[in-house]
């Protein structure tokens, strides 16, 4: 049984909300249908012309006319008649207006009701709307009887070039602007069409219609044009295929008909005026997220600072030639409520520290408010809207001359904030796509997540201007020891950013998803933020490309800015392709999808975009990006149905589950060693307490974990089981995917990413292809430790250069590649050892174990 997000629920649901004139609802489900994962053509097209139908009744005429423009522009000659008769009438208000839909009154006999229905006699087989679908047979209602005729659906498509992000649309599509008011009243249904003494058209909205093939125009027969009968069958035949290989039960898979054209913004809607959201979710969650991520980050700090102290001590104390062992007491002290009084006033200081830092390294300057506002007047009025509404004086606006579209602020009280935006974000982003991440930023000072994120920014920014900057000073060095010594300091201060990052990315997970939702309703305006996310995705993308490297400003802002750019790279190189819907659709299909973004800044970009167009439809708008913020069920009835979808996600988390099976037999142990105790039997009563126990199961666990999954991870790169030459859009497009099942590729680009020092753990490495850009994984057989001992022969050294990328492909919130090496004709130039580094740990740690374990203590 289809599951209730499928495309013929979805259709069903949307004709139903139609014939109840329930327009914003019918809307919303036809918006969906239309970029559905599963929906076939013929589907996609009766979404299309409901939609006209929706619109009209709603009064929303400029809309319906628009969208007949892009109908006009369809292959199939009777869409064309369709949308060229609509034109006609919504063009003459003189005239009475056709129903919609293309549904015509039956006769007196048919009992009709002037909407194309008619009710079902008793005994009559039906789907509970009113329609009568023929039966498999070819038997049933014929056109005479029903009022229809079956419509031929051709299946090619014509190529369509997708305009760069902020370029306007073209003619044949729906213009962005504000939709101007229809002369007919929202609520009227539109009248029968006048008699032309021909014959009707045919509507499309008859149950199964466009699944059958008829003539190629009206009046026209297969033997007048042969291509047309060949081109039918193969149509046929596509869509038999659409709706005879449905996955009965498990989760939908989303796989876009490879023929419909490229995808594109379309400048959807907005409110004429505010109103609320129907959701009013409590802070609740995201006060404990912030009380939860101070202290594990004051924890963490406090056990770095003194287990550094206490590793120095002991080196120290072998070098008592250096210094008198007198002179080291003060590492034993305990400096927990020094480090407090430290980063309060850090706290304190941190707006001057930032525009201190910013304007000595990225050359930030005052924005004044009236320059902004002679670009983005609106962003300027809602600006000002909403700090009079709080009692808000103005924050500080400060420009960056960085091409790619940032904006973030910092801050600990709405009187000394500053929101900082980038060249890029003034350049490239609509009035009202600002408008919407600005308001994203007020909605951090009324939730008050703003202070504790400009603290752990600040001790962030500082661990990583080390980095950058001893990496900069090292490549200068021609003396050995100062290289080796810069690279040394510069991978320690990376590590310690990356580490330190790690109890602030829910915070930062969370506090999106609320900002994102107030500024839709402080706007009013969800499909302009997301264009205003999109056109983000898409610009940095350009900026990285044009760099050749991910710019340092750009990752060490990440944990502020709207949009991650790690997430964003991938989707937004394919966006100028046409290709969004389809590789966002893992975002919000993938049921183990949260699980998998732990290590994130940011929740799902497709993800976020479905909740938008949600948002949308709550209010009657057509989604700019309707993809249904559904979840693919995952049911596990069977033992195929087991394997096919349980196991893999096992399978990937299978160290963890590892660790922790291991620590539940120590614990179990403890327990029957608790139990025989007072009996005296001391062969088993030694399991009580024993902590070796304990760490030793954990190690145990751990290492089988690992091993268990090293196969799956690490398939053989068998030369006749690769895939060479992949498109990483076809590489996307499973929304079922995990990262372990691995697809052996070899993919052809152009290698970018840091120069020199910077980039010697291999921290940023990117595959530039012809269609977008790929994340690449490099190890060593020692680990990151050993991406730096690796000289001569370093990634970093093929960076700008053409190279086939040779690996396992990995499917996860952010795509990658495992590196297996890299090649030129004829040449391995450089290989990885992922595989060799997996079992190594994986041996390790069970050697570890059983030390740890016999050793006792």
């Amino acid at each position: 049984m289809a599951s209730s997000s499928s495309p013929e629920t979805l259709l069903q649901s949307a004709l139903t909300a139609l014939k109840q004139k329930d327009y914003g609802t019918a809307i919303a489900h036809f918006s969906t249908l239309q970029h559905h994962g599963n929906a076939s053509t013929a589907q996609r097209l009766k979404a299309e012309m409901g939609l006209v139908r929706a619109y009209v009744g709603q009064g929303e005429t400029a809309t319906a006319i628009a969208l007949c423009e892009r109908l006009r522009q369809r292959p199939q000659a009777q869409v064309q008649d369709w949308a060229s008769r609509m034109l006609t009438t919504l063009a003459s208000p003189s005239e009475a207006a056709p129903d919609a839909s293309g549904f015509h009154p039956l006769n007196a006999a048919g009992a009709g009701d002037g909407t194309g229905f008619r009710p079902l006699t008793n005994g009559e087989p039906g789907d509970g709307t009113g329609f009568r679908p023929l039966a498999p047979d070819g038997s049933g209602p014929s056109a005479a009887s029903s009022g229809f005729r079956p419509l031929q659906i051709s299946q090619a498509q014509p190529s369509q070039r997708v305009p760069a992000p902020g370029t306007s649309p073209s003619p044949g599509q729906p213009s962005p602007g504000p939709r101007p008011p229809s002369t007919q009243p929202p609520d009227a249904d539109p009248a029968p069409a006048p008699s032309t003494g021909s014959a009707p058209g045919p509507s499309l909205f008859h149950y199964e219609t466009l699944n059958q093939t008829g003539v190629a125009a009206p009046g026209a027969t297969s033997a007048d044009n042969p291509a047309a009968t060949a081109e039918s069958a193969a149509v046929t035949t596509q869509l038999q295929i659409d709706t005879q290989l449905q996955p009965l039960d498990g989760p939908e898979v989303a796989t876009p008909p490879e023929a419909d054209p490229p995808w594109q913004l379309r400048g959807a809607g907005r409110l004429e005026r505010l109103r609320s959201l129907k959701e009013n979710p409590s802070l609740l969650q995201l006060w404990v997220t912030q009380l939860v991520t101070l202290g594990l980050s004051l924890g963490l700090m406090d056990w770095l600072l003194h287990r550094s102290l206490r590793l120095s001590l002991s080196v120290l104390r072998r070098m008592t030639w250096l210094v008198p062992p007198n002179w080291l007491g003060w590492m034993l002290r305990d400096y927990t409520l020094l480090l407090l009084v430290l980063l309060g006033g850090i706290l304190l200081a941190s707006p001057w520290l930032w525009d201190r830092l910013l304007a000595e390294v990225y050359q930030q300057q005052p924005l004044p408010i009236q320059k902004l506002k002679g670009t983005h007047p609106e962003t300027v009025r809602t600006l000002r809207r909403i700090c009079q509404q709080r009692g808000w004086p103005l924050p500080h606006l400060r420009s960056l001359p960085a091409d790619s579209p940032l904006i973030f602020s910092y801050g600990w009280l709405p009187r000394n904030a500053r929101i900082v935006v980038s060249q890029g974000w003034l350049d490239h982003l609509t009035d009202e796509e600002a408008t919407t991440l600005l308001s994203r930023e007020l909605a951090h000072m009324q939730q008050w997540t703003l202070p504790l994120m400009t603290l752990l920014g600040t001790v962030l920014q500082g661990c990583y201007q080390v980095y950058v900057q001893v990496a900069r000073w090292g490549d200068r060095q021609t003396f050995g020891p100062l290289r080796a010594s810069g690279a040394v300091i510069a991978a320690l201060a990376y590590g310690l950013y990356w580490l330190l990052r790690k109890p602030a990315l829910a915070l930062a997970r969370t506090r999106t998803t609320y900002s994102d939702r107030q500024a839709v309703a402080w706007t009013g305006n969800p499909n302009g933020l997301t264009r205003a996310l999109i056109k983000t995705a898409a610009t940095t993308a350009a900026s990285v490309v044009d760099q050749g490297h991910v710019p340092p400003l750009l990752e060490s802002v990440d944990l502020l800015t709207p949009l991650g750019y790690r997430s964003a790279l991938t989707p937004g190189s394919l966006y100028a392709h046409g290709f969004l819907p389809q590789v966002l659709s893992w975002d919000w299909q993938n049921p183990y999808r949260h699980w998998l973004t732990l290590n994130d800044a940011h929740p799902l970009l497709g993800d976020r975009l479905a909740t938008l167009g949600r948002y949308a439809a709550q209010w009657g708008l057509e989604p700019e990006l309707p993809l249904a913020p559904q979840t693919a069920r995952v049911r596990m009835r069977t033992k195929t149905d087991f394997s096919q979808y349980w196991w893999p996600f096992l399978m990937q988390i299978a160290p963890y589950l590892g660790l922790g099976l291991g620590g539940a037999i120590a614990l179990g142990m403890w327990f029957i060693g608790g139990l025989v105790n007072p009996l005296g039997i001391w062969q088993i009563s030694w399991f009580y307490g024993d902590r070796s126990l304990l760490w030793g199961s954990l190690w145990l666990g751990l290492g089988i974990g690992t091993l268990v999954r090293i196969n799956r991870f690490f398939p053989d790169l068998n030369p006749t089981k690769t895939l060479r030459n992949a498109q990483v859009e076809q590489l996307l497009k499973n929304p079922m995917a995990l990262p372990t099942d691995s697809v052996p590729v070899q993919i052809q680009g152009t290698l970018l990413g840091r120069r020199g020092m910077a980039n010697w753990l291999c921290q940023d490495l990117w595959l530039k292809t012809d269609r977008g850009l790929l994340k690449l994984h490099f190890l060593s057989s020692l680990g990151v430790v050993g991406n730096l001992l690796i000289h001569p022969g370093h990634p970093s050294l093929l960076v700008g250069q053409a190279v086939t990328a040779s690996g396992w492909f990995r499917r996860g919130a952010c795509a990658w590649l495992d590196l297996e090496s890299f090649m030129r004709p004829g040449k391995r130039l450089l290989r990885s050892n992922h595989p060799v580094w997996s079992a190594g740990v994986a041996l390790v740690s069970c050697g570890l174990g059983i030390l740890i374990i016999f050793r006792g203590g």
